[in-house]
């Protein structure tokens, strides 16, 4: 073969080789490389709504060969501060719906040339309503404690007019039988606006329980307390204008002590009788021998070794005052308290 058919073959093979890279004009070939224009707008922005405007700087740097910018869009009320600068300020319209997207459009140009892109702008709203719960309140077992009764939380917020408040109740019962208090229901309020953002608050209510007057031993005073004793202790919960002894349910009477220091004890038995009135004023423990008033009073009657068991009594020096409650529920489902005291004898 001669030198020059070598050459050839030489040159051939070095062309149908070459990297594709020459061969797709790449790296200065006849594609225009980096010297192309191309446009970007940034984004997507995400702006905190807040009524009623916003502010969101954009930035189109990011563009390639570009030596102008044309910035533009559509939503109603929008205006850029300076729509030719690379990077302008949106000033957005905020009304009562605070999360909506606004959508931007950019146009880069060097000479004659243009591109156009988009880029979005996301408003949302992102702070929660401003909640008030009504005031805490104490009500008597069997009143009403519906927020009719006991009040509404009211809710603000900076976008939604028509914020939406809801409650939910959770009854706590008393811990200790004896007391006066019934019930706890904790009621927390919630407030949502129309951006599914969210506040609480508490209100609490203390549920009582209706109170009466006792009398250990009545037509006696004081009421002297023999622990030794054989015969059945009488405790009559009175009645009074208000409170029908009629309406106690007579399985469900028990004897404590104060705070439940000591207890339960059951009646062994239950008579109805008027035996007593009640006595009004004086310091804890006083009493009066007052009689009968034309109300019936519910007598139950008590064994002393089991107060004595389950009270401690025996155990006391003469002369200890000691106090006990008696509770019950009553056909309306309420719960009554009344107390009284024993002086050891």
């Amino acid at each position: 073969m001669s030198k020059l058919l070598s050459a050839f073959f030489v040159a051939a093979s070095a062309f149908a080789f070459a990297p594709s890279s020459l061969a797709n004009g790449c790296n200065g070939g006849g594609g225009g490389g980096n010297n192309q224009l191309q446009c970007d707008a940034g984004g997507p922005y995400t702006v905190g709504a807040q009524a009623p405007f916003v502010t969101v700087q954009l930035d189109g740097r990011d563009s390639t060969n570009e030596t102008g910018y044309a910035w533009t869009t559509t939503f109603p009320g929008a205006l850029f501060d300076d729509a030719a600068s690379g990077t302008p300020t949106l000033t957005i319209p905020v009304s009562n719906d605070c999360s909506f997207n606004v959508v931007v459009r950019l146009t880069v140009t060097n000479g004659n040339n243009s591109k156009s892109c988009h880029a979005t702008v996301r408003v949302r709203d992102c702070t929660p309503p401003v909640i008030t719960c009504p005031e805490n309140a104490k009500v008597f077992c069997g009143s009403d404690t519906s927020p009719d009764a006991l009040g509404r939380a009211t809710a603000t917020d900076n976008c939604d007019t028509d914020v939406k408040v809801t409650y939910k109740d959770t009854v706590t019962p008393g811990a200790c039988a004896a007391d006066r208090f019934d019930s706890v229901i904790r009621r927390r309020w919630k407030a949502t606006d129309n951006d599914c953002n969210q506040s609480v608050c508490f209100q609490t209510i203390d549920v009582v329980k209706n109170v009466t007057k006792l009398d250990v031993r009545p037509g006696v005073c004081p009421n002297g307390y023999d622990p030794d004793a054989c015969d059945l202790l009488p405790v009559a919960i009175l009645g009074l204008d208000g409170f029908n002894v009629g309406n106690i349910q007579w399985n469900t009477v028990k004897l404590y002590g104060r705070n439940c220091d000591g207890g339960p004890v059951s009646a062994q038995c239950f008579t109805l009788a008027d035996v007593a009135g009640p006595f009004f004023g004086g310091a804890e423990c006083d009493c009066s021998a007052v009689g009968p008033d034309g109300k019936l009073d519910l007598v139950g009657y008590f064994k002393r070794s089991k107060l004595n068991q389950r009270l401690g009594l025996d155990d006391l020096p003469a002369g200890s005052v000691v106090s006990v409650v008696v509770t019950g529920r009553l056909c309306d489902g309420c719960k009554f308290v009344a107390e009284d005291c024993l002086l050891i004898l």
